[in-house]
Order: C-alpha cells, then sequence, then structure tokens
C-alpha cells in the first residue's frame, strides 16, 4: 500500500497557523479588555471613596483652596472613567472583531480538513480498486498456471 500524502498540506499547515494567531489575537485583545474594566473599578472606587471624604470634610470649615482640590480631583476622577469608558468600548469592538477573525479562520481549516478527508476517502477507495485488481491477476496467473500443470 503506497504511502497517502495530501498535496495541500502545506496550505492545511498554514490555516492551522492563522487560526492559532487568530486565538492568540483574541486572547490579547480579551486580556487588554479585562484590564480596562479592572482600571474603571478602581477609578470608579478612588471616586467613591473621594467623594465620600468631600462629603465628611464639607460638614466641617474647609479653605477655598482645599475644597477646589477636591472638585478637581472629583472632575479628574469623573473624566478619567469617561475616557477608560471610552476605551472599554472600542476594545470590546476590537475583541468582537478578534473573534469574528478566529471564527474565519476555524472555518478555513475546517474546509481544509474535510477536504483531506475527502481526498483521503479517494485514495482509499483508489488503493482498494487497484489491490482488487492485483489480487484478481494473481488468481488468474494462479489457476492458469494450475491447469497447464
Amino acid at each position: 500500500m503506497a504511502a497517502y500524502r495530501f498535496r495541500l498540506e502545506t496550505v492545511l499547515g498554514y490555516r492551522k497557523n492563522l487560526e492559532d494567531m487568530a486565538r492568540q489575537k483574541l486572547a490579547a485583545e480579551e486580556a487588554e479588555l479585562a484590564r480596562l474594566e479592572r482600571a474603571l473599578e478602581k477609578v470608579v472606587l478612588d471616586r467613591q471613596r473621594t467623594s465620600g471624604e468631600f462629603e465628611e470634610r464639607k460638614k466641617k470649615p474647609m479653605t477655598a483652596a482645599r475644597f477646589a482640590r477636591f472638585v478637581e480631583t472629583l472632575q479628574y476622577q469623573e473624566r478619567q472613567a469617561e475616557a477608560l469608558r471610552e476605551k472599554i468600548k472600542a476594545q470590546k469592538q476590537a475583541a468582537e472583531a478578534a473573534r469574528a477573525a478566529l471564527a474565519a479562520r476555524v472555518r478555513d481549516r475546517k474546509v481544509m480538513e474535510k477536504a483531506r478527508e475527502r481526498d483521503y476517502r479517494r485514495f482509499l477507495k483508489e488503493e482498494t480498486r487497484r489491490e482488487l485488481g492485483e489480487n484478481d491477476e494473481m488468481a488468474v496467473l494462479r489457476h492458469g498456471r494450475s491447469e497447464a500443470g
């Protein structure tokens, strides 16, 4: 029996590599999204803490400079939170794009694997047909010899 060789094996390997790279890209995008979400949580918690501290300080006399610092800090933290929300929105889109790219790469690889399976079945069918032909030929040769002898 001859050894089977899929003639598009290099293409299949290439598609597997593309799929692996797409998986890595998706993992990186999701990791960045998680990092941004953690940063947003931290900023929100800091803002809540600062706001609580500000409310406590307002109950006592406070200098105008200190009051202005609290207001500026709260505004800065709100701007940070809003910027992070925008980045998270963009990162979610990037993660979705990476997920879609991965789905396309998986689909491409599966198409090639199906082609390899069909090619292998065709190879086995041809190999079986060839072996049967050889067996028939050997039987004819043996049968012809025994009648002659």
